[in-house]
């Protein structure tokens, strides 16, 4: 589905340079002249954005935050494992899991597995299902620190939210997550040793705290959703000015062609792309 539309459309853009490399390994043929990569904005989070406490949330003691649905790739289970670790090594931090338990690809069974063997009594661990944006921002704003043990991301936002509330977040040095920060001291071998050791640095010493959030804030003030647009209508304005490549089907007078692309794109993206196919074809 991702080959057949990256090679039936002019021009694609990637929400980062680690996306646009994967897109160039899995697309043989791809014109690279023909894909950008566009960060996207970061400060649409601020410390006055408007937050509400969760009702569902009992405890008001200092908490390590792990936010997100529990796809596999979010790697809650492991993210318990480094709470643990911490409690182990005597720091006293209660854990508060918060997002959707999915249907497939979910690590709810050994969550629930590593919760049920919990037997420090040090502090406790706090379950929350979906929340809301204010509940959202309320829960970022008042982490002590924020888990996020991602294996696999596009881009990533929690880290730079987290961080414009004054919140540092411990995640992985791979990938987007590194290329966006552009921080060079964060773990990278996935052991909850590791994790634990610099989230030990994160709730333990306040100047570890601000230079990572100065950092983060930093990226935040550079990639901006204005200069997201910006880049964006640069990138339109080089398409419409290049020529139309050869397997093009988007704006086709072949009705077989449209059909075709109309199954790979979803219903509503094929909805809003009609008025360029009624231009296209009032100019053809």
């Amino acid at each position: 589905m991702q080959r057949k539309i990256a090679l039936s459309v002019d021009g694609t853009t990637t929400i980062s340079k680690d996306v646009a490399k994967r897109l160039y390994q899995e697309t043989p043929g791809l014109d690279p002249k023909r894909i950008q990569a566009i960060p996207l904005g970061l400060d649409h989070i601020t410390a006055d954005t408007e937050m509400t406490k969760p009702k569902d949330l009992k405890t008001l003691k200092p908490f390590l935050l792990v936010l997100g649905n529990d796809f596999l790739h979010k790697n809650r289970d492991f993210a318990i494992k480094v709470w643990q670790e911490l409690l182990d090594q005597g720091h006293s931090i209660d854990l508060v899991l918060a997002g959707l338990h999915v249907k497939s690809s979910s690590s709810k069974r050994q969550e629930q597995e590593l919760i049920d063997k919990h037997v420090n009594l040090r502090r406790s661990v706090h379950t929350l299902g979906l929340v809301s944006s204010d509940e959202r921002i309320w829960l970022l704003r008042h982490a002590e620190a924020v888990g996020y043990p991602s294996s696999a991301e596009g881009f990533g936002f929690v880290p730079y939210e987290s961080a414009a509330l004054g919140t540092p977040t411990i995640f992985g040095g791979f990938g987007p997550l590194k290329e966006i920060s552009q921080l060079d001291d964060l773990p990278f071998a996935w052991s909850s040793e590791e994790f634990a050791l610099a989230l030990v640095e994160l709730v333990s010493n306040e100047q570890s705290r601000i230079a990572l959030v100065n950092q983060l804030q930093l990226r935040i003030e550079m990639l901006t959703w204005y200069y997201f647009a910006t880049q964006l209508s640069s990138f339109f304005v080089k398409i419409a000015d290049t020529s139309l490549v050869s397997t093009a089907v988007l704006g086709s007078s072949s009705t077989a062609e449209s059909a075709a692309l109309a199954q790979v794109l979803s219903s509503k993206s094929w909805k809003l792309t009609a008025p360029i196919r009624r231009a296209t074809r009032r100019k053809s």
